[in-house]
């Protein structure tokens, strides 16, 4: 298949894989640092940007003691000019926020997630294993808990966009908010996996030869703990023309590049259309540099 036989030019090299922000080999040797967030301390709410004090039992007040809004700004015109507008009420910059929730924070240090819950890497090339994949794509939806954001649901595609896995996934913290608006996981009953149990599932077709291709993976790969060098990333394939740090989003790229409307919904992102539209770019990518 064509696309098989072509990854390698598709692939990430170390060096961009460090300025996308993945964790690499050299962390698994690093000192661990401690997290400077834990409960009882402060931390910058990830939604309104408040200094708050982390809580690992939120009473009623809590829950709505952040007021924020939950989508980024875009550019309208009214009357001719542009006009800056958050897109989940079409208000204005300066406008106070239209939703409210708890307060929530994400540890975006790879040394302190590290020292919280250590990065692995994927077993070697193993010919016995008759499951093992030379290609995945996966999407990771997280939630927010006393420990920051951590994996809730794990969806797992292979090149011809069957699925592979579908689990939702217990965190090792207490959970704070499901951030349901764009994870789409409503409750997590009936959940079988934890991150643990959940990475020896995916290993049964992932190991380090493995292609893992997906958008913004860097977050996956913090989410999963995983250190992984094998990337192709939707993020790098079609690179913003402002260049990084910004970013195209999936939804954009779908749109642009293969003329499909995803996240279109309310109950949150679809974890295996986002996963399964990675496929479609990939393909889309290599028939345009044919």
């Amino acid at each position: 298949m064509a696309l098989l036989e072509r990854l390698d030019e598709c692939t990430i090299p170390l060096d961009g894989l460090q300025e996308l922000g993945y964790p690499l080999p050299d962390l698994l040797h690093s000192a661990k640092e401690e997290s400077k967030v834990e409960v009882g301390s402060q931390a910058v709410c990830d939604r309104c940007q408040k200094v708050y004090v982390v809580k690992d039992i939120l009473d009623k007040s809590d829950a709505e003691v952040c007021l924020h809004h939950p989508r980024r700004m875009k550019t309208v015109l009214v009357n001719g000019e542009k006009k800056r507008v958050y897109r989940c009420c079409e208000d204005a910059l300066e406008s106070i926020g239209c939703a409210r929730g708890p307060h929530v924070y994400k540890e975006d240090n790879l040394n302190a997630l590290h020292n919280k819950i250590p990065f692995i890497r994927a077993p070697a090339y193993d010919s016995n294993n008759t499951n093992r994949r030379k290609l995945v794509a996966l999407d990771c939806e997280m939630g927010y808990t006393t420990a920051g954001m951590e994996l809730i649901r794990l969806t797992v595609v292979d090149e011809e966009k069957n699925m592979l896995l579908d689990e939702l996934v217990l965190p090792s913290n207490m959970v704070i908010d499901l951030n349901t608006q764009f994870s789409g996981v409503k409750t997590l009953e009936g959940v079988k996996h934890d991150l643990f149990s959940l990475r020896k599932e995916l290993f049964k077709y992932v190991d380090q030869d493995t292609v893992i291709v997906g958008h913004g993976l860097e977050n996956d790969m913090c989410a999963l703990r995983l250190i992984h060098t094998k990337i192709v990333d939707t993020v790098a394939l079609f690179p913003h023309k402002a260049g990084l740090p910004y970013r195209n989003s999936l939804r954009t790229l779908a749109s642009a590049i293969t003329k499909k409307f995803i996240q279109e919904g309310s109950d949150g992102h679809d974890s295996l259309e986002d996963a399964s539209i990675c496929i479609d770019l990939l393909k889309e990518y290599i028939k345009r540099k044919k």
